[in-house]
């Protein structure tokens, strides 16, 4: 029979084998713990293999349940970092019972805060693995580059989001058909045209025209919308299709674009498939001859209530609106 020490080797070697045929890991990090745990078992073990009655300091050590409560995470996620050898408790005893060290609570809560930056298990395993001072400066960094870009598509989103919000209850205010005066700032716009009128040609080239503007300025506020003219209103050609054209928020850099000026807008909004667009046409020269109100040549149409808000073409709602050329007098 051997020494005591020797059985006792003998037991580590027989846990070890266990643990890496469960956890199939020899990561660095987590081989620390297995060997820690060793030494631990060494205390709780007699020279016998068998498992003494454990005496430990409980205000020591939480189960996982108790920590899982304290760091609001789910028991599971605990069980799942034991899996891939990225954070272990300190003691597992033979019954399965687990106990984590509340010097543990550290390493976890560097674990949730690397998560929340982004980082994959994997990633967090690796830089834990060979954490110094510099690699932290250096993983800081790069994740503060990554948080700088997420705060500015938030505030895009959000600008996005008022600028929606402003122009739909602008529409709720109105009465149905009403033609009113409103005034606009001065926008830049990007325009695709020539384009033959075709359902088909037209989503292809707004799709192309979105993607482009969305790739060059990594924003989504803007608008869609398109240009008539006089002379086609004018004889009654009211689905003249033959641009499409994208007015962001600000003006945008490295691209060539048009300006539509500021001023004061004889504005009117029509509910009803684009094809039926005419009537509101009618209505809003109507009120210009009556009111004897020149208006410019480029006729701006946007949605205003689009897929987003109503589920049929038959209730979107296009607002209409036409500058008003200097020198005229229109009361608001």
């Amino acid at each position: 029979m051997g020494s005591s020490f020797e059985i006792f080797l003998n037991v580590v070697s027989a846990q070890m084998e266990i643990a890496v045929l469960r956890h199939k890991c020899y990561h660095k990090l987590y081989c620390y713990h297995i060997v820690k745990n060793f030494f631990e078992m060494y205390k709780i073990y007699d020279i016998w293999g068998k498992q003494k009655e454990v005496k430990m300091d409980k205000s020591q050590y939480l189960t996982t349940g108790e920590l899982a409560k304290l760091m609001h995470v789910t028991k599971n996620t605990l069980f799942h970092y034991d899996k891939i050898g990225l954070f272990s408790p300190e003691i597992v005893l033979d019954n399965e019972y687990r106990y984590y060290s509340i010097h543990q609570i550290e390493v976890l809560e560097a674990i949730i805060m690397l998560k929340e930056l982004g980082m994959s298990l994997k990633e967090i395993q690796t830089f834990l693995s060979d954490r110094t001072p510099e690699k932290l400066l250096e993983l800081f960094e790069k994740e503060e580059q990554i948080l700088t870009e997420k705060i500015r598509l938030l505030k895009d989103r959000r600008q996005w989001m008022e600028e929606k919000s402003r122009k739909v209850r602008a529409y709720l205010e109105k009465e149905k058909d009403e033609i009113f005066v409103c005034e606009k700032p001065g926008r830049y716009y990007l325009m695709d045209a020539g384009l033959d009128g075709s359902e088909s040609e037209f989503a292809e080239r707004t799709a192309e025209l979105i993607n482009f503007y969305e790739n060059h300025s990594k924003s989504i506020c803007y608008e869609i919308g398109y240009i008539q003219y006089a002379k086609d209103v004018r004889q009654q050609i009211y689905a003249n299709y033959s641009n499409v054209i994208l007015l962001p928020k600000h003006k945008p850099g490295g691209m060539s674009c048009h300006f539509m000026p500021e001023g004061k807008y004889l504005t009117t909004y029509f509910k009803g498939h684009w094809r039926s667009i005419g009537e509101a046409y009618r209505k809003l020269l109507a009120y210009a001859d009556e009111h004897q109100i020149t208006l410019a040549e480029e006729f701006l149409e946007v949605y205003t209530v689009d897929q987003l808000m109503a589920e049929t073409v038959e209730n979107y709602v296009t607002e209409i609106s036409v500058r008003i050329c200097k020198g005229d007098r229109v009361e608001q």
